[in-house]
């Protein structure tokens, strides 16, 4: 999910923050007795992002027009989260498709951060309203994935992670589907004399797996992958990005119902991301 892969790195970021906690030391803990353990703290984070386009997966979602976004998420004894994301889109009215106002996803799961390592478990629900095509009747696209997204921070420059999100029922054709790919980030060196500026390149390589439609129609298999710098400062993350995939025309018409929503295409975007309030310190 191109626009959507930002907005999750963006929320790896908040959660190796939120974990840090003073070092005690072992001169301290003899001197005085160990105080009690400090109530988990409960998040409130906050975040939105201006995109000239809205790329999920290597397809096209707002027919190459500027999309905003924007998501609130409560994170919960430092392991549970519960969210929801938005943006608009613009979606084709070929083939007896409808198009809905926007795309609303409603996720939760199980996320911690053991030193290097970051585990993710949850479902995710695609929600759009309005939206629904024939197959047979006017049906709803929604559906909903289970995912597994590990993280690891391998030193201070690199960080490899993974994604795995399955359905049983994708776009609610009927049809299997699993997504799987790999990430790379590398932190850059610091822009002299702009220390407070984090830069960064990272990028994707996935394959989406579609199985058959209700309808008896195979959905193409195919691979993505993107690639891009950006920069931090503050609560503000600007990033260049570039994306395409393997569908042919042909194929990507069958996926998106438009033969030219698949093919490479830059992605500038700049988000912010921050925490509304905390509970619990």
């Amino acid at each position: 999910m191109s626009g959507r892969t930002n907005t999750l790195l963006s929320l790896l970021a908040g959660i190796l923050l939120s974990a840090s906690a003073p070092i005690a030391y072992a001169a301290d803990l003899a001197a005085t007795p160990a105080p009690a353990p400090a109530t988990p703290p409960i998040d409130f984070a906050f975040g939105m992002k201006l995109a000239n386009d809205y790329v999920f997966r290597g397809v096209d979602q707002s027919n190459g027009h500027f999309a905003a976004q924007g998501y609130v998420e409560a994170r919960l004894l430092d392991f549970a989260y519960l969210g929801a994301w938005t943006s608009n889109v613009s979606f084709p009215t070929a083939y007896g498709l409808t198009n809905p106002a926007a795309e609303v996803d409603l996720y939760g799961g199980l996320r911690h951060t053991w030193g290097a390592l970051t585990l993710d478990v949850g479902a995710l629900y695609y929600e759009y309203p309005n939206q629904s095509y024939p197959l047979p009747g006017q049906v709803s696209i929604n559906y909903y994935e289970v995912y597994f997204k590990p993280t690891y921070v391998i030193n201070d420059t690199f960080t490899v992670g993974g994604n795995l999100f399955v359905t049983n029922n994708y776009v609610n054709t009927g049809a299997g589907g699993t997504y799987l790919s790999g990430t790379l980030k590398a932190n850059l060196p610091p822009l002299l004399p702009y220390k407070d500026i984090a830069t960064y390149i990272s990028g994707e390589v996935g394959e989406e797996f579609l199985g058959t439609a209700r309808t008896g129609l195979d959905l193409p298999s195919y691979t993505t992958w993107n690639v891009g710098i950006g920069a931090t400062w503050n609560v503000m993350t600007l990033d260049l990005r570039y994306s395409g995939s393997s569908l042919s025309r042909g194929e990507c018409t069958i996926v998106s119902g438009v033969p030219n929503w698949c093919g490479n295409r830059f992605i500038a975007s700049l988000a912010i991301d921050t925490t509304l309030l905390t509970l619990g310190k």
